[in-house]
């Protein structure tokens, strides 16, 4: 800026300074009592610039000057200001000090020296004991009445240590014969608080019915959502599954602007298999299908499209469930799956590979649920098949129809899965490893395990835990006496 450069008179030798007690307060609260509050979302997508100073936004300064020491008036008075952070003007910018009648008590009569912005008055002008004055920006050499728009802004820009560490100082001088330090005054300018959390209600966590073949979910799991509306009870649809967030807007000064959010849900077997439909209310308890939906072949993309009048739209508090109802087609078969997700709050200018993860108990890239079998699980270490050793298997099945166990064969990494013969009800089926790798040999080799050796096992068999049994034991070819009982785990997976 062009401003006539004078000498700081304000920075006087202190043995020049008389004693006074200094009481005055300088605020920039807005909407809190610690500085104006920023998101910290907004430090997220790199350093941020806010305005301290502007039509809108002003410091205010409540003057104290003592009667006793200076009659409750100063007039040439004379304003030293600065700033614990990078304060930018626009070019020809200036600061001014102004009173409630908007008359410009001090105006910034230079370029800053070392940080100090000094806001000169002259003898026509006077601060007065008590009086409230309001500090914003005006264009130098311009009245502050005539500059009626005042859209001129100070701002102060920085990372978010930078904010929190911001505060304005204030001195207050009499230029009247020896220059004397009336009054000081700071302000805490800034506070950062997240915008917006979000707080997961409801995970996928639904149990594949392989005895239907995988093409439904189970009916019946207990404190389960049942629909997308929330209502809770023991029988589940069993063409959907339900998500819902809570997603918590806080009021702020400088915010994100929300509408077109995202939240991208990721599978980790192929959606386009069996690709589900998704309703979402996003932002509208209750209104199924206020979100644009995309799909890949593992993921699936969620977005407001309630672009205008939302509650996601300003810095205003805010409070919504966002639910997606997931339905599978009852005719194509569902496969074991986890979900991931990632909540993106969109900022204006940004795609949502660009903006920002929410707070609260939802973290980047949460586990957000799963399809699993309905069926007991069995899982068996240090099984063997060689020249030395045989494996036997016996499998009791007390359900209430035959079922066929899916054993699972893993080594060195690899694994394969195998269909065994059918198991009547109220019977045991045997089954030897040896004779389940000969019957397999071409599937085993081609998935990369070796036809002999030890094997972690693990066996899936459709429906209630408590109507299966399995049992394993070692034994030697050379000693049939010689037998181990192995070990066997269960990882069923249940109704409650």
């Amino acid at each position: 800026m062009t401003i006539k450069n004078k000498i700081a008179t304000s920075l006087v030798a202190s043995a020049l300074i008389a004693t006074a007690s200094f009481a005055g307060s300088l605020s920039y609260p807005l909407s809190g009592t610690n500085g104006a509050k920023v998101a910290q979302e907004l430090f997220e997508l790199g350093d941020y610039n806010a305005t301290i100073s502007q039509n809108t936004n002003r410091l205010t300064y409540k003057a104290e000057v003592s009667p006793t020491e200076f009659g409750g008036s100063i007039s040439d008075p004379l304003i030293n200001l600065t700033f614990d952070g990078n304060v930018t003007l626009a070019e020809n910018h200036v600061f001014a000090l102004v009173d409630d009648d908007n008359k410009t008590v001090a105006v910034q009569d230079e370029d800053p020296v070392n940080g100090v912005y000094r806001l000169q008055g002259n003898s026509d002008t006077s601060v007065v004991d008590g009086k409230s004055y309001t500090i914003f920006t005006v264009k130098a050499g311009t009245a502050v009445a005539a500059d009626a728009n005042n859209t001129n802004e100070a701002r102060l820009a920085g990372a978010e240590s930078d904010f929190k560490a911001a505060k304005a100082n204030l001195e207050l001088w009499s230029t009247s014969g020896t220059p004397t330090k009336v009054d000081t005054a700071s302000a805490k300018l800034f506070d950062t608080t997240p915008q917006y959390s979000v707080y997961c209600e409801n995970k996928l966590n639904n149990l594949i019915n392989v005895e239907n073949g995988s093409f439904t979910f189970v009916s019946t799991k207990h404190g389960a959502l049942k629909d997308q509306n929330g209502s809770n009870g023991d029988i589940m649809n069993v063409l959907t599954d339900v998500m819902r967030f809570k997603v918590v807007k806080n009021a702020v000064d400088f915010g994100l602007d929300g509408n077109a959010s995202v939240l991208a849900i990721t599978a980790d077997a192929n959606m386009t298999n069996y690709r589900p439909t998704v309703t979402s209310d996003f932002a509208l308890v209750g209104t199924p299908g206020a979100a644009d939906i995309t799909y890949s072949a593992y993921d699936i993309n969620v977005t407001d499209k309630n672009d205008t009048d939302n509650g996601f739209v300003g810095n205003a508090a805010y409070s919504a469930t966002y639910t997606v109802n997931f339905k599978v087609s009852g005719t194509a078969q569902v496969q074991p799956t986890k979900f991931y997700a990632n909540f993106y709050i969109n900022e204006t200018g940004h795609d949502y590979n660009t903006t920002v993860t929410p707070k609260g108990d939802y973290t980047a890239d949460a586990f957000v649920g799963s399809w699993e079998q309905f069926a007991y699980i069995a899982q068996i270490s240090g099984a063997t098949e060689d020249a030395n050793t045989k494996t036997k298997l016996f499998i009791t099945n007390r359900s209430c129809k035959a079922v066929n166990p899916i054993v699972k064969l893993i080594a060195n990494g690899k694994t394969v899965d195998l269909t065994l013969d059918s198991i009547a009800v109220d019977s045991q089926g045997k089954f030897l490893l040896g004779n389940i790798i000969t019957a397999n040999k071409d599937a085993i080799t081609a998935a990369g395990l070796s036809t002999t050796g030890r094997y972690a096992v693990e066996i899936t068999i459709p429906g209630n835990a408590e109507d299966f049994y399995v049992y394993a034991q070692a034994q030697s070819k050379t000693d049939i006496a010689a037998t181990k009982d192995l070990p066997v785990y269960s990882t069923s997976t249940r109704t409650n």
